[in-house]
């Protein structure tokens, strides 16, 4: 289980479990302090935590990527097809298909 995912289990409760709870504290400085620490490590967690977005290729692309690969190389094609598929193509998937 991913350390986010463990974290917003306890969305119910005040404060995920682990971490420290700024109630527990016993004055307003140490309070504060502790909350922005969780905060903080919150927000380190859910940066980049990205769902992927996967594309699949029918037979006919894949065959037209892997010629043009061929002929004019991984980073041209990177280009020409991100932009005719608008989306960003991988250069491990070019070499992919290059290889078939």
């Amino acid at each position: 289980m991913s350390l986010m995912k463990w974290l917003n289990k306890a969305n119910s409760a005040a404060v995920a479990p682990g971490m420290p709870n700024p109630a527990e504290e016993k004055d307003a400085v140490a309070q504060a302090t502790v909350s922005a620490a969780n905060d903080a490590i919150g927000a380190l967690l859910s940066v980049g935590l990205k769902k992927r977005d996967y594309s699949s290729y029918d037979d006919t692309t894949r065959a037209q990527i892997g010629k043009y690969a061929t002929q004019h190389g991984t980073a041209a094609t990177i280009r020409h097809f991100s932009s005719v598929h608008k989306r960003k193509i991988p250069e491990s998937t070019i070499r992919d298909f290059k290889r078939r």
